[in-house]
């Protein structure tokens, strides 16, 4: 594979990733075939951090602040390469995925403030996905449908100052829908939503142990489906990556899954 760091997957064998220049690039699997984006005007590097499933690409390149290098939301549109989506160097942004319609989604966060994420998506420009009432001390969007549903999480504490932590899904128009817990109290890593609606992730126990596949419908709630335990030995999983609903990618030994049937 010729992409030295390849960042995300997408279908037929496409990969996005960058060299060690620091210029993003893709690579096509069954063809071999190489493609360079190259970086944007005033840029000094870049990266492509996510493929859609029809192969539109997103990622971020690096701007000079007033102090620092500030990571930039950009995309790519028709035959053009790289193109901003905003240059507003007072906010740092990460980009988790992508999808057809060109819809980005990640995290934007203040330059000085840093952990103090928010949940953005960029159309036209980068708008937050504002999560539900409550004091939030971050938020990040995680996944994008082809309708433009965006799966993400968000913690804080609630009303009596205790913890909180909760997987959170918007609407295309930006309505928020706060999952509930998982009945032990476990935790939820949200990874996936496939464009019927299904949330996928994985539990995550208290001693920080994966464990368990998990589904979610808003008609049938929560489906939780244990690692398997060969030879007795219970397996650390981690779903890195979901396709339409049934097949996932886990670790800490990648393979390929299907625990929904």
């Amino acid at each position: 594979m010729p992409v030295p760091f390849a960042l995300d997957l997408g279908d037929d064998g496409f990969v996005v990733g960058y060299d060690n220049r620091l210029r993003t690039m893709s690579w096509q699997a069954p063809t071999g075939t190489t493609r360079w984006y190259g970086g944007i005007e005033g840029g000094s590097s870049s990266e492509l951090t996510a493929v859609s499933p029809g192969g539109r690409v997103a990622g971020v390149a690096r701007v000079l602040g007033q102090r620092y290098e500030i990571a930039e939301a950009v995309r790519v549109e028709g035959l053009l390469p790289l193109v901003p989506v905003d240059r507003d160097v007072s906010r740092y942004d990460s980009l988790r995925a992508v999808n057809d319609a060109n819809t980005v989604v990640g995290v934007s966060e203040p330059v000085g403030s840093p952990g103090r994420t928010e949940a953005s998506v960029w159309t036209d420009q980068r708008r937050v996905l504002r999560p539900p009432p409550g004091a939030w001390s971050a938020t990040e969007a995680v996944a994008v449908n082809a309708s433009g549903w965006v799966l993400g999480r968000g913690w804080g504490t609630d009303a009596s100052g205790s913890f909180r932590w909760q997987v959170l899904l918007w609407s295309p128009a930006g309505a928020v829908t706060a999952l509930p817990p998982l009945d032990d109290g476990a935790q939820m890593i949200p990874v996936a939503v496939t464009d019927d609606g299904r949330i996928l992730g994985y539990r995550l126990q208290a001693d920080g142990r994966g464990d368990a596949v998990v589904t979610w419908t808003a008609g049938d709630g929560y489906d939780v489906a244990p690692a398997p335990t060969p030879h007795g030995s219970p397996v650390v999983l981690q779903v890195s990556d979901a396709d339409d609903g049934t097949v996932v990618r886990v670790g800490a030994h990648p393979h390929l899954w299907a625990p929904c049937g």
